[in-house]
């Protein structure tokens, strides 16, 4: 779970790739296809946050989907 003090609230998954970027790591992306069966229960509400991680991600870094 992401630290209390965490203004802009975000994830622990973006908080690591924020850091790798920061620190010069090499970024291997893998995103989930949006046709693999996902569990609703899983899925955010408000997807803005995470689209917007996916589409920076894999704008800067090469991507590849996968279904499972």
């Amino acid at each position: 779970m992401p630290p209390d003090n965490n203004p802009e609230k975000l994830s622990i998954t973006e908080m690591e790739y924020q850091q790798a970027v920061k620190t010069g790591k090499q970024c291997l992306i893998f995103l989930l296809s949006d046709e693999a069966p996902w569990p609703r229960k899983f899925i955010d509400k408000d997807t803005t946050q995470i689209e917007k991680l996916r589409n920076d991600a894999s704008a800067a870094h090469t991507a590849n989907h996968f279904k499972r």
